[in-house]
């Protein structure tokens, strides 16, 4: 058995640092402190996290929210206007996700140490991970690859190359999947998410040889964790995965 592990939301929590990454990408700034960011803006980020999956549509979310804050427009964005907005962006998800990419690196270059900050990794899952009890694993994420090896280096956990399939040039889930399985022949891939748009992206054509489950605690509203349910989606802890599969 191969498992896949989602790094933002599964194994790390980057919420935090997505706050200012997506307020760099759409405004070309370097903000690296609350104070630098426009009032609400931060709760109104956390708040709408669950709309984005390639890290790119951070940056239509922004212009959303920026819009609504000269309003004092403080309610959620509902689904519907968010892809809407989407599928008008002027620019392709490959220029949006190598903007916020290159926005995340600004903030490194001038503050990392603030940067490591911003993020926390999930445990006991991250020490189970460290500790061997998956020895068949990759990370299948939409983040770039840099920043999961620095943050994995940062947290006693160096990664290959080999074991990251990431996001860089707006690559999908679905094709990095396709890829690892030409490397990796296993029969079966269990796959630790918490979007369930992934897996509905993913299980059309993979669904006989992947079994998904949603990471409990990661970055989605209760009613997604129902609506997995009743696709017959197990949704679990972390300590209910480590009985399950650790």
């Amino acid at each position: 058995m191969f498992f896949l592990f989602d790094f933002d939301g599964v194994l790390v929590d980057s919420a935090p640092e997505t706050v200012f990454t997506s307020y760099n990408a759409f405004t070309g700034e370097t903000v690296t402190r609350a104070d630098e960011l426009p009032p609400h803006y931060r709760e109104l980020v956390m708040t709408n996290r669950p709309l984005v999956a390639p890290a790119g549509d951070f940056i239509v979310l922004t212009e959303i929210l920026l819009n609504r804050l000269k309003v004092g427009n403080l309610a959620p964005v509902p689904q519907e206007e968010f892809y809407a907005a989407l599928a008008a962006a002027p620019n392709p998800a490959a220029v949006r996700q190598r903007q916020f990419f290159d926005a995340r690196a600004r903030f490194q270059a001038k503050d990392l140490k603030g940067w490591f900050a911003l993020h926390r990794v999930y445990e006991p899952l991250w020490g189970a991970l460290r500790a061997g009890k998956f020895p068949q694993f990759a990370l299948l994420t939409n983040k770039n690859r840099a920043a999961v090896k620095t943050l994995a280096e940062e947290h006693q956990f160096p990664l290959q190359d080999s074991q990251i399939y990431s996001g860089d040039g707006a690559v999908t889930k679905a094709e990095n999947l396709a890829k690892l399985r030409t490397i990796h022949q296993a029969d079966k891939f269990v796959f630790l998410d918490d979007q369930l748009i992934n897996f509905h992206d993913l299980l059309p054509h993979f669904g006989k040889c992947v079994t998904p489950i949603l990471a409990g605690w990661g970055y989605h509203p209760p009613e997604e964790a129902a609506q997995a349910r009743a696709e017959g989606i197990d949704v679990l802890t972390q300590e209910e995965f480590l009985a399950r599969f650790g």
